[in-house]
């Protein structure tokens, strides 16, 4: 009789222990929902800090522009800040990599002007097209719905607390991805970016049919984007893929009309990657997938930064990177 009572005084201990963390845990949530709430009371509208001596450049795209299969710090934005850092070590810059895996020129119009507003670039970036081919254009349709899983991660405030305690690099930006698996395929992702406490759908939905028209679709995409970073004062510069088979070259030849027909200041990496990579195979310039590796996006990083420096001084910090 002892050994089943001292078990239930156990059991009995452990479920008051379970019940002071949930009670804690739910506690420490409402005071950090509410503490958001004022902050996003008191400072509604305004944009992420930013400091004005700081050139900050924004970095857009798919997973071409995220990194994948690499650390954060070989993506080509890193690189780029590295760059840039060496080559200007008295003007302080500040490259964001907003790079989500699958995102689309449609997806990222639904609140363009809103992700500039938040983050006041001065230049912006964008390597964006091969996604349009196979997802389902979003520009004006909801969002796909969120799972329990992808809704607390986006909105329980302990969470992000956690992630911001275990987190590396700047605490006021973090890009979440999370596929959501359907019949055992990931036919749409939950990814999304949140900066400060603002939060921007980024996911995609598989077309699962021929996708007619999506190349027209992909040059007013990017005419519109265009016209959004002039109206915010920001300097743009579009680029093609570095790869140039398959899907990415069906992608890079509408961007390449984009540059023709809406001007669109461009910079052809398919051109940069040629003399190193002259055949489909690569492997130290591209992964098999021909996403770039390390040494693929230090390439890159250096012809973006030989780009800024070539460019024309300006009287307003919001159009170019002055001279060092």
């Amino acid at each position: 009789m002892r050994g089943p009572r001292r078990a239930r005084e156990w059991l009995g201990r452990i479920g008051l222990i379970g019940i002071g963390l949930a009670v804690t845990l739910v506690g420490l949530e409402v005071a950090l929902q509410l503490g958001a709430a004022v902050v996003r009371i008191t400072h509604e509208g305004r944009a992420v800090t930013k400091d004005p001596e700081r050139f900050r450049i924004l970095c857009l795209g798919d997973s071409n522009t995220y990194g994948l299969y690499l650390e954060r710090h070989d993506s080509y934005p890193a690189q780029l800040e590295r760059e840039l850092a060496a080559l200007r070590p008295t003007q302080p810059v500040e490259v964001v990599n907003l790079g989500t895996p699958g995102l689309s020129s449609s997806r990222l119009l639904r609140k363009f002007p809103e992700l500039l507003e938040t983050l006041t670039p001065d230049l912006v970036i964008v390597m964006l097209g091969v996604n349009d081919l196979w997802t389902d254009p979003t520009a004006e349709s909801p969002a796909p719905p969120t799972t329990l899983g992808g809704f607390l991660t986006r909105h329980s405030r302990v969470l992000r607390l956690f992630r911001l305690l275990r987190a590396r690099g700047r605490a006021d930006l973090e890009v979440a991805i999370v596929p959501v698996p359907e019949k055992g395929k990931f036919q749409r992702a939950d990814h999304w970016v949140r900066i400060g406490d603002h939060v921007f759908d980024f996911g995609f939905q598989h077309a699962n049919r021929a996708m007619p028209g999506a190349d027209g679709r992909l040059v007013e995409n990017l005419d519109r984007l265009h016209a959004v970073i002039k109206q915010s004062g920001a300097r743009a510069l579009f680029m093609t893929y570095p790869a140039r088979y398959e899907i990415y070259g069906q992608a890079n030849r509408a961007i390449r009309h984009s540059a023709r027909t809406k001007g669109l200041p461009l910079l052809d990496l398919t051109v940069v990657f040629q003399e190193p990579c002259p055949l489909a195979k690569c492997p130290t310039m591209l992964f098999d997938d021909q996403h770039p590796t390390a040494a693929g996006y230090r390439l890159m990083a250096k012809k973006i930064a030989a780009w800024i420096q070539a460019q024309p001084e300006s009287g307003t910090r919001r159009e170019s990177l002055p001279a060092a």
